[in-house]
């Protein structure tokens, strides 16, 4: 038996294994919880990640979610987390991009500080209000830590009290919209997209695309009520709406890099305000560029009226207008 302060004896324990089973329905009851977001195997194969954290800002016509996903071997202050994102359009079915699938922001190696000295940066959060935007660029602040390396390569200071732990601010920037994009397979020079069926209200098309000296980018419309398109709806096998084919589009040529473009009209005059309240798909021919986003706007100015996330330098508003 073990001795107590004072000379005392402490009772004796006797430990015994304890199993404990239990049932569960194959389908889930109305009103129980249901599973809502997580990891899965394309972060880490369920074993050496875990969630961390989830934020959501409404971005444009979506709401952004910055994640902070906790991967081994660190725990503590020096946490290993990365920045993940996802999006939503109801705040809780979350998308993200399958394999292969890579933080957003990763935990940077063979950083030095003004001395000279490796630093152990660790627990990357994005801070909450991120993206800002400032005129083409998104701005991502996010909080993270760390410390210095000894020689060998652990880090020092490795006890309870850590005086050599630091906290800083980070600052990434993305390109506006460029969270993801589409350009002509590699090794092709022609490329094309067709979107899903949309409705719209507005009167005028925008993109934000890049060209090369090369590039050109011409957008028809084809008919939204899947009449020869097939079950799919894809658009794939549709022909274009009268006067809104190729031959009929006015045509962006390269060299082009902007945020915000207006689409010319078709020939003829005819303009997508015509097709404002009809099921129409845009099939987009891209030839040597990079096409990040497109909307239809009610402004010739090209605002989307789409939510500005943690706001916009120079705009008193919380949607672009």
């Amino acid at each position: 038996a073990a001795c107590c302060a004072g000379g005392a004896q402490a009772p004796s324990r006797t430990y015994a294994r304890f199993v404990r089973s239990y049932f569960q329905c194959e389908v889930r009851r109305e009103g129980e919880p249901v599973a809502w977001f997580g990891v899965d195997a394309n972060d880490c194969g369920y074993g050496e990640c875990d969630l961390y954290n989830v934020d959501g800002i409404a971005y444009e016509s979506v709401i952004l979610h910055g994640l902070a996903i906790l991967h081994r071997p660190n725990g503590g202050e020096l946490k290993n987390n990365s920045i993940h994102l996802g999006f939503s359009r109801d705040g809780f079915h979350i998308a993200r991009p399958t394999q292969p699938r890579t933080p957003f922001i990763a935990t940077p190696k063979g950083v030095a500080n003004s001395r000279g000295k490796r630093l152990r940066i660790s627990n990357l959060q994005l801070a909450q209000g991120s993206p800002i935007i400032s005129g083409d660029k998104l701005l991502f602040y996010f909080g993270y830590g760390g410390k210095e390396e000894a020689p060998h390569g652990h880090s020092i200071d490795d006890g309870p009290v850590r005086s050599h732990y630091f906290e800083a601010t980070g600052l990434a920037t993305l390109r506006r919209d460029g969270f993801a994009s589409f350009s002509p397979h590699t090794g092709a020079v022609k490329g094309q997209l067709t979107t899903r069926t949309l409705v719209f209200g507005g009167g005028w098309l925008f993109v934000n695309v890049v060209l090369h000296p090369n590039g050109r980018l011409v957008v028809e419309v084809l008919d939204g009520s899947g009449k020869g398109s097939g079950s799919s709806g894809s658009g794939g096998s549709a022909l274009p709406l009268c006067g809104y084919d190729w031959d009929s589009a006015g045509h962006v040529v390269g060299p082009v890099d902007s945020i915000r473009l207006k689409v010319p009209l078709w020939r003829n005059g005819a303009a997508i305000a015509a097709l404002a309240g009809r099921r129409v798909r845009l099939r987009f021919h891209l030839v040597s560029g990079t096409l990040y986003s497109f909307w239809v706007s009610h402004t010739q100015n090209g605002s989307s009226g789409g939510y500005l996330g943690g706001g916009a330098f120079g705009s008193r508003s919380i949607v672009d207008e």
